[in-house]
């Protein structure tokens, strides 16, 4: 957690709810009450030479230049414009996930990551002075229902499981602990789902991650008419959430295709759809491989994390500690995020100096 002032001149990591963070987007958001729409969803999109219409379940039409699909894994859009087409979805599912949150409990190190681990699971916390998020990632048995549908009687019983499970330092605080006080309200059980698709755009339509979980729609004159509909991970390309990379790579799809727009249209105020699908390629050539490394980096952490094989767990329990946490930062998560993609129309006014430069300034 001490990365950040040492590295990148920026403050160390910060942990907080989604819920908290789109809450300071959208009241930084202008015109947020006619741009923004909720309790929409997508149930058919069509195209022509000229424009892309989305139909959705109340019976309202939305038509646009383009469609930007971030609906998640199981994304309507991609669905429509890609799947109908003979594209077949590329993401497996071997491990899930329990989430949630509550206060700190004695036990837990203020402003840590902490990780226990054993074989076909793993136990992650994440804490600030007062709250602890965590998460239990699990190897699937078969006792696991097909579909990722899980019930709250499902979260339930995978807690009980490891009820009596240590998951801090010293064996003060069990998982049981954790579910005990948890928010109820936040609390959730998902599939992982990995994989990264093979195309992510096609005619006037495009995808990318999990950013915002949502649809964006462009109108004519450039502005957003709106945004539909949560999703459920990345809708070009899915990641386990044990090295936090998902999320980071939805930001850095979002600032490559915002490049790519906005230094097509300066050239061409109304592009074709020919133009357009040359900046859509541009985005996925400058990103797919950066996306499918972490999409790799992330699953075999996952694997070692949870001592899915003997290998793996040699890394996990000796290797890391040896190297200590200075070295991993140094050498394998400084390199990345100083390559990280930003808006190159839109200047830094106080970037402030570390030890590690960024690529892009």
């Amino acid at each position: 957690m001490a990365n950040g002032s040492l590295s990148h001149g920026y403050p160390g990591f910060m942990v907080f709810l989604r819920r908290e963070f789109m809450e300071v987007l959208y009241a930084r958001l202008p015109g947020k009450e006619s741009r923004v729409l909720t309790n929409k969803k997508v149930v058919g999109l069509t195209e022509d030479d000229s424009c892309v219409t989305v139909s959705c379940a109340d019976g309202s039409v939305f038509t646009g230049d383009i469609v930007v699909g971030c609906d998640g894994v199981h994304s309507a859009v991609r669905g429509f414009a890609f799947e109908g087409a003979g594209s077949k979805t590329p993401f497996k599912s071997e491990y899930r996930g329990l989430f949630g949150y509550g206060p700190r409990l004695d036990g837990v190190p203020p402003c840590d990551l902490t990780e226990v681990h054993d074989k076909d699971v793993n136990f992650m916390i994440l804490s600030t002075h007062d709250k602890s998020f965590w998460l239990v990632t699990q190897l699937k048995d078969k006792a696991a229902p097909k579909g990722g549908k899980y019930s709250a009687e499902d979260a339930q019983a995978l807690a009980e499981r490891y009820a009596d499970h240590p998951v801090a330092w010293g064996g003060k605080v069990t998982f049981g602990d954790l579910w005990r006080t948890r928010s109820s309200t936040n609390t959730g059980l998902y599939d992982y789902m990995e994989g990264v698709a093979g195309r992510w755009y096609r005619g006037r339509v495009v995808t990318l991650g999990d950013a915002a979980h949502e649809v964006r729609l462009e109108s004519r004159d450039g502005q957003i008419l709106g945004i539909l509909g949560p999703g459920t991970n990345v809708a070009c390309g899915q990641m386990t959430p044990n090295v936090g990379m998902a999320g980071n790579n939805a930001f850095e799809s979002a600032a490559s295709i915002t490049n790519k727009l906005h230094a097509l249209l300066r050239e061409k105020p109304n592009p074709t759809t020919d133009d357009l699908q040359a900046a859509f390629a541009g985005y996925q050539k400058e990103r797919e491989r950066r996306a499918a490394f972490c999409t790799w980096l992330s699953g075999r952490y996952c694997r070692w994390a949870s001592w899915r094989t003997w290998y793996g767990r040699q890394i996990q329990s000796r290797i890391f500690p040896l190297l200590g946490d200075r070295f991993l930062v140094t050498y394998l998560l400084s390199p990345w995020i100083r390559n990280s993609i930003k808006l190159n129309f839109v200047e830094e006014e106080h970037l402030p100096a570390g030890a590690v430069p960024w690529k892009y300034r």
